[in-house]
């Protein structure tokens, strides 16, 4: 059984370098403004399609906090609208993009668009149905990203009809919606290896076609008590704390794992912290249903994803504990537990007060 980890951020920087087309540009960002020259949103503008958006922000920039090592950058005007083929890396910077609680964060209007580990954070929908972090009308493929602190109609997450999206490996919290609080999915949806917890109303709503695998999606609350509403198709060893208005989970030899508005299934989640990487994360506590019951997803290459959103070695197979039926040893959710380090030896010398 292999227990090593690999060093955060190296794997998930190499797969993300290994799918940049060899002809795009990279196209830097230098600092945290909301416009103008250097900024993010001057880059998506700038950007030609196919490009990549890396960050190349010193730490004497306005917007970098020493105590806790992140960038924020800041919504002042509108939503950051992509509709153009483009790549967006927080590489192994630790980036927070802010709605500031008045704005979408991301609204992808058209193209074939990879976000990847970033902080999505406080965006904020206005009339209708939109949704506050990302509004996705393309083809999207969201990696090792945080989504929290979003409100408005359609939750963190909006993929419209007739859009696809992937979301590998990330973590959607604290958001709130009429309907849908997570992630709210018209159009074609996978989502493999995350984390949906604490959200209102509800965790996922689907109206369209989506598919889960490896997935917690557990502690969101609405009127009924429900996690999950709407039709689903369960690739296996998802976890559920609550399945009641849903379909496609729990059906025999998934290894899904599920509770009901009577009974919610706990996760046991610690608290959403830094647990390494460059996004904050909620890590399963000693003892949770959730380590070692799953089998991690595959990617869109069809081999399977073998880090979790920090970067960390995917499956770390404990051997205390017993697998799922048919699992590999990887835990549920979005971040894989390791093996606990010893301490130091002490050795008492002298029984004197």
């Amino acid at each position: 059984m292999k227990t090593h980890l690999l060093t955060v951020g190296i794997a998930a920087a190499i797969f993300w370098l290994a799918e940049i087309p060899a002809h795009a540009a990279t196209v830097p960002v230098t600092n945290t403004n909301d416009n103008l020259a250097g900024s993010l949103r001057q880059a998506i503008q700038d950007a030609s399609p196919g490009d990549t958006i890396v960050f190349q922000i010193p730490t004497t920039v306005p917007g970098y906090n020493a105590n806790t090592g992140f960038f924020t950058i800041t919504l002042a005007s509108s939503a950051l609208t992509i509709s153009k083929d483009l790549t967006i890396d927080g590489g192994t910077s630790k980036i927070t993009i802010s709605g500031d609680k008045k704005f979408t964060v991301f609204n992808i209007t058209r193209g074939t668009v990879a976000i990847a580990r970033l902080t999505l954070a406080d965006g904020q929908s206005g009339g209708g149905t939109i949704g506050g972090g990302i509004q996705n009308a393309g083809v999207l493929k969201l990696s090792g990203c945080t989504l929290t602190g979003h409100n408005g109609n359609a939750g963190a997450f909006l993929n419209l009809s007739g859009a696809t999206a992937r979301i590998d490996n990330c973590t959607v919290r604290n958001s709130f919606a009429v309907s849908g609080g997570g992630i709210r999915n018209e159009g074609s949806l996978t989502v493999t290896n995350s984390t949906i917890t604490g959200n209102a109303s509800n965790g996922f709503l689907n109206t369209g076609s989506a598919r889960v695998r490896n997935c917690i999606i557990a502690g969101n609350f609405n009127s009924t008590g429900v996690d999950v509403r709407g039709d689903f198709i369960s690739e296996g060893y998802n976890f559920l704390g609550a399945r009641d208005g849903s379909t496609g989970f729990g059906n025999s030899g998934s290894g899904d794992q599920f509770g009901t508005s009577s009974n919610r299934a706990d996760p046991r989640l610690g608290p959403f912290q830094d647990n390494g990487g460059v996004t904050h994360t909620a890590r399963p506590l000693a003892g949770s249903p959730v380590i070692d019951q799953g089998r991690r997803g595959n990617g869109e290459d069809g081999l399977p994803i073998n880090t979790d959103q920090r970067g960390a070695a995917r499956p770390v197979d404990l051997p205390d504990i017993n697998n799922a039926i048919g699992g590999d040893g990887s835990d549920i959710g979005a971040v894989e537990v390791g093996p606990l380090q010893p301490g130091p030896t002490f050795t008492v010398t002298n029984t004197a007060e």
